[in-house]
């Protein structure tokens, strides 16, 4: 199925102005997004254009907050999302765990945690997963930079080796690869 839309924004009412705000950032960088009520069809039945707009969308983000947990149409669409196999990002407002009917769906999922501050700021950690997602030349959001630890014991004789970590990753596959064979 060719999917028109890129994101399907999930949200409770009482979240409107997160998930517009999430909206507009995202079509500002060329993200396509379906959004309630904005892209329901005048006299259209409520319920088939959310379907509709979760079948032609290739990842949902949730505005996920204590309101989310309490609605049942949030609860809906995460699992229609779910069964048309669209990548789920939750985006959470606030440090809420999901209640036991979401955790079924959610529970697996990395979150992107936009609590401590404002979460317009967590906005472009959004968009880089959303890129990565649909395949948009773009690497991976980075969070931190890899830290090399260096070896506790110093080499003191000369046959003493210190090993690059190609070296250490070889001598444990082979040993690995010995161990098996025994």
């Amino acid at each position: 199925m060719d999917r028109q839309h890129d994101v399907f924004i999930s949200h409770p009412s009482q979240d409107k102005n997160v998930a517009t705000a999430m909206c507009s950032y995202l079509e500002k960088e060329n993200v396509k997004c379906w959004i309630a009520p904005r892209d329901i069809m005048h006299g259209e039945d409520y319920g088939a254009g959310i379907i509709r707009g979760i079948a032609n969308s290739k990842i949902m983000v949730i505005v996920f907050s204590h309101h989310s947990n309490a609605s049942n149409f949030v609860k809906n669409e995460i699992e229609r999302a779910f069964k048309h196999n669209l990548i789920i990002i939750p985006f959470r407002i606030e440090d809420v765990a999901p209640t036991e009917s979401l955790e079924y769906f959610l529970g697996s999922t990395h979150w992107l945690d936009a609590y401590n501050g404002k979460p317009e700021s967590y906005f472009k950690d959004l968009f880089n997963s959303i890129q990565y997602y649909i395949g948009k030349p773009l690497t991976p959001p980075v969070k931190e930079e890899a830290k090399v630890i260096q070896p506790i014991i110093t080499p003191e004789k000369p046959e003493d080796k210190v090993f690059s970590r190609k070296e250490h990753y070889f001598y444990f596959c082979s040993y690995s690869y010995l161990v098996f064979l025994i």
